[in-house]
């Protein structure tokens, strides 16, 4: 079977453990690289840097990214950057907040989905699983619908 990868890109430990938590309700048998900045972010998208071997590094089949992030650049900035780079993987902000300025960038940006971050792991869960659908038919027969 295909080793599918989810990149998260998210700051806060809390929400990255309410995310993990929410594919492992949902079943997830992929593999989750969470990484806390864009600039990382960038590496691991571009097979760059520490993340230049694919084989130790596979290439991910979605990205979920907080919108509000440390360093360089917000996640938007990391969707633009990435669709700039002709880089086509399905992009999902995952926020607890979502201005409507995010909303208009990341939909110019063609953003597949912005979703809001529940309060607990069941409600994170129930918003990632259109996230999750995203994701290439052969990455998801363990998604409980």
């Amino acid at each position: 079977m295909k080793q599918c990868v989810i990149l998260l890109v998210e700051d806060d430990a809390n929400d990255a453990f309410f995310i993990s938590r929410a594919l492992k309700d949902l079943g997830f048998e992929g593999r989750l690289e969470h990484i806390t900045n864009t600039h990382g972010a960038r590496e691991y998208i571009a097979g760059t840097g520490k993340y230049a071997d694919r084989q130790e590094f596979p290439a991910p089949q979605i990205v979920v990214s907080d919108s509000i992030l440390p360093g360089r650049g917000s996640g938007v900035e990391l969707l633009e950057w990435m669709r700039k780079g002709n880089f086509a993987t399905p992009f999902i902000i995952l926020s607890g907040e979502i201005s409507p300025d995010v909303q208009e960038r990341a939909s110019a940006a063609g953003v597949d989905l912005l979703l809001r971050k529940g309060s607990d792991f069941h409600e994170t869960a129930e918003a990632l699983k259109g996230a999750l659908l995203q994701m290439p038919p052969e990455c998801r027969p363990w998604l409980r619908t």
